[in-house]
């Protein structure tokens, strides 16, 4: 009797440890295919082949090199105690591509905890791919992102020229651009010789000249010619 017992328990235990590691399998499955077409869109946002991000192990080391870092620090993910560094190297190359597609640094906190919503709003917002930040290039596995990017090209907040007049990527230094049309009063335009006026303008003073209180376009007061009589008119007796 107590071996029928202990062949029903024993039974019942591996067919629970059964069913709890069949569950674990499908759970991580649908897990790895729903994160495999969310990193699939993000890579043919940035222009890598979609079909990188079904590869395992790869998928990283492509994620890796498209943030600028080491792809080969993905194989510590089966090393003890090493594969935190993976995690960490994983984590900084996120940050780096959320900055490519324009979000600041308190993206990695959603990253860090919901990867895969990370990986869903990064895939299905209207962001674009602009480069990493600071001109990093990514590596050969992702090489497909740099394409239409130059080296020290990417102006992002805290660089010289992002934000300032002038226009994106200025240099720490040069004269601001004036927008075309937006001349300052009375700036001698070009090919315009000194003293000559503007277009619509009041004729530009030269040095040592005397101030004339002419109106632009009116002929010059005679001596003894009262104020507002034209030239021509006769006095009244």
């Amino acid at each position: 009797m107590r071996t029928d017992l202990d062949a029903m328990y024993g039974g019942g235990f591996f067919a629970l440890i059964a069913s709890m590691f069949a569950f674990i399998l499908i759970f991580g499955v649908i897990v790895y295919v729903i994160s495999s077409l969310l990193l699939m869109k993000i890579y043919a946002k940035m222009g890598i082949e979609g079909w990188k991000a079904w590869v395992p192990i790869y998928n990283m080391w492509v994620f890796l090199e498209a943030g600028a870092y080491p792809g080969w620090l993905s194989l510590l993910t089966f090393v003890p105690f090493a594969n935190i560094v993976a995690v960490v190297f994983i984590v900084m190359a996120a940050y780096r591509i959320g900055e490519g597609f324009g979000k600041d640094g308190a993206w990695i906190v959603l990253f860090i905890f919901l990867p895969i919503v990370w990986y869903a709003i990064i895939a299905f917002d209207s962001s674009q791919w602009r480069g990493l930040p600071g001109g990093l290039m990514s590596g050969p596995s992702a090489a497909a992102a740099n394409r239409g990017m130059q080296a020290g090209a990417y102006a992002y907040a805290g660089q010289p020229g992002y934000g300032q007049a002038g226009g994106y990527g200025q240099q720490p230094g040069a004269q601001p651009q004036q927008p075309y049309g937006s001349q300052s009063y009375g700036a001698q335009a070009y090919g315009q010789q000194p003293g000559q006026p503007q277009y619509g303008g009041q004729p530009t003073q030269a040095p040592g000249q005397q101030a004339s209180s002419t109106p632009y376009g009116q002929s010059p007061q005679a001596p003894g010619q009262q104020p507002g009589a034209q030239q021509g008119d006769q006095p009244s007796n």
